[in-house]
């Protein structure tokens, strides 16, 4: 863990991403209450996730895999062993023709030649593991339906608090001003206003989730989840633990 940490952290004040005040921080963080390095970084420098992680890649020279790839084919992705999706997280995401490319979320799996093996075996021909960001990977399996993958089959209600967590976090890292929860014909479409410019979150946040979100939010800012077709005031206050100190 020690290794990683400094590695990463040296990768981040080479871009300029924080400062070494920042970097004592996040040590201790780790150290401390045993945070998980990147989220530790994201949180303290304010920087997303998903930066820090193409970062890394890169370092490690493999390829990483933006959100807006995280899309399955559906042909690839019913042919992965559902016991493996309970214990790995990994989506096919491009078929090139002599090898299949797959997301994973760590370097560990990067390394792991049984997951590898078992993916070959599956697709019948050799498997480039690729790194994605964790939290874009999950909802990336989430939205695909994949069986067997993590939270595919969660009801919206457990995962509500959850996803209102994390939203939270990203909307405080990105320095956002607003979030803007929008319909759309088959989805919702979360979007940040950051120094004044909306900037798309997501494209495709599934309907009975985002109304279990805002019905929370509802909650929170002690507002009727009853009245739905005509406009409301609310306020809340959301403090981000990780963010104190």
């Amino acid at each position: 863990m020690a290794d990683a940490l400094q590695a990463i952290l040296e990768l981040v004040l080479q871009q300029g991403l924080i400062d070494e005040e920042t970097s004592g921080l996040i040590r201790q963080d780790v150290r401390t209450n045993g945070t998980d390095p990147i989220r530790a970084i994201s949180m303290r420098g304010r920087v997303p996730s998903a930066t820090i992680y193409e970062l890394v890649a890169e370092s490690w020279q493999v390829e990483y895999v933006r959100k807006e790839r995280l899309v399955a084919p559906p042909d690839l992705a019913r042919r992965i062993p559902s016991a493996l999706l309970r214990r790995r997280v990994v989506l096919p995401v491009a078929d090139r023709g002599d090898y299949v490319v797959c997301a994973v979320p760590d370097l560990g799996a990067l390394q792991d030649e049984r997951l590898k093996e078992a993916l070959r075996k599956a697709f019948g021909r050799p498997v480039r593991l690729a790194l994605a960001d964790p939290e874009e990977l999950g909802a990336a399996l989430q939205q695909a339906g994949v069986e067997g993958a993590p939270g595919a089959e969660a009801a919206p209600a457990q995962d509500a608090v959850v996803f209102v967590a994390e939203l939270m976090r990203q909307a405080y890292v990105h320095r956002a001003s607003d979030i803007h929860i929008e319909p759309h014909a088959s989805a919702y479409r979360i979007r940040f206003r950051v120094d004044g410019e909306l900037q798309t979150f997501t494209q495709t946040l599934a309907e009975p989730l985002a109304m279990a979100a805002l019905s929370r939010l509802k909650v929170l800012a002690q507002m009727d989840i009853t009245i739905t077709r005509e406009p409301q005031d609310g306020s809340l206050v959301y403090e981000l633990p990780e963010a104190q100190g």
